[in-house]
């Protein structure tokens, strides 16, 4: 059995006033703003406009909802600008806080308008996108394969076309 330091158990008591978390909430949040090319700095600054605008402490902010919130209003802004799109508005994505086990929910149907703009983008939206990491990694997160959604399209004459030919055959 060890017997710790005094000491040790002074140090303990003032980092949790400073940093309350634990270790695998610290770690989750670091781990997916990192997945974004996000430095543990910028997260701190999220933490810390978080705390101010909700008038809470840090022992009361859940860091992995402050990094997933973080990322969700990057994206949104980028996905707007792009698309003209807005995932919250046009779709409903969230961020559910659950500490390290934060996740982006949507309600039915968000998915699908998601995919249908992202289907109906123009070659320089697309270009656009797929330049973007943070836009990249944020559809990695919600399962969605962008080149499976911007599949090569037939031109819109050949659907002219099919409908010229339905039209003689009648």
């Amino acid at each position: 059995m060890s017997i710790e330091h005094p000491l040790d158990s002074d140090i303990k008591q003032f980092q949790v006033q400073f940093c309350p978390y634990g270790y695998t909430d610290v770690k989750a949040a670091v781990a997916f703003f990192r997945k974004f090319d996000k430095r543990p700095g910028e997260l701190f600054e999220h933490l810390e406009n978080f705390c101010e605008m909700y008038g809470i402490g840090f022992d009361k902010a859940d860091p992995c909802y402050v990094a997933y919130e973080a990322i969700l209003q990057e994206a949104r802004t980028a996905l707007d600008k792009v698309l003209d799109f807005d995932i919250q508005n046009d779709a409903e994505f969230y961020t559910h806080g659950e500490y390290c086990a934060t996740f982006y929910e949507s309600s039915p149907g968000s998915m699908e308008r998601l995919k249908e703009a992202l289907f109906f983008a123009d070659e320089d939206q697309i270009k656009m996108i797929k330049e973007m990491v943070l836009l990249q990694r944020f559809l990695q997160e919600l399962d969605i394969n962008l080149d499976k959604v911007i599949q090569p399209r037939p031109d819109e004459s050949e659907y002219v076309l099919q409908d010229d030919l339905r039209q003689h055959h009648d």
